[in-house]
């Protein structure tokens, strides 16, 4: 269970980082 958890709050974190990255990359593109 609690190895469940780390990994939802991993996935989490990579989610957030590729938002940040698409959000850079649209920017980059207008």
């Amino acid at each position: 269970m609690d190895n469940l958890l780390q990994q939802g709050l991993s996935m989490r974190k990579v989610a957030t980082k590729l938002n940040i990255i698409y959000s850079t990359i649209s920017r980059y593109k207008v």
